[in-house]
C-alpha cells in the first residue's frame, strides 16, 4: 500500500518580508504586544491611524533580526476606539487593526 507523510512547511512569499503578524490582546486596555516574524533582518517601523485616517503615532523600531520578534505597544495615551496600524519592513507594509478600550 502507498503511504504518505506530511511535514509542517513554512512558506514565505518572495513578495513579502513577513511570515506572521498578530497583536494581542485585541481589544486592549492601553497595552498590547505586536508579534511578527521576519524572513530576513530588516528595518521596522510602526504607524498608527485613527478612524478618520489621521496618523496619531509613528515609531521607529530599528533593525530587527530574522525570526520571531515582538514589540510592546503603549496606547494608554490614546482615546478609546478602533485604530489601523501599518508595520513597515524594508519597503513593504503589513496592515491590521487594534481596538483600544478604557
Amino acid at each position: 500500500p502507498n503511504s504518505f507523510s506530511f511535514s509542517p512547511l513554512s512558506v514565505t512569499s518572495p513578495h513579502t518580508n513577513f511570515e506572521t503578524l498578530s497583536i494581542r490582546p485585541n481589544p486592549a486596555m492601553g497595552m498590547a504586544r505586536i508579534y511578527f516574524t521576519l524572513a530576513t533582518a530588516q528595518d521596522v517601523s510602526l504607524r498608527l491611524f485613527n478612524s478618520v485616517g489621521d496618523e496619531v503615532k509613528s515609531i521607529a523600531l530599528g533593525t530587527r533580526s530574522a525570526g520571531a520578534n515582538e514589540y510592546d505597544f503603549d496606547g494608554s495615551s490614546l482615546a478609546a476606539g478602533t485604530y489601523s496600524f501599518e508595520l513597515r519592513v524594508g519597503n513593504r507594509e503589513e496592515a491590521g487593526r487594534i481596538v483600544l478600550i478604557k
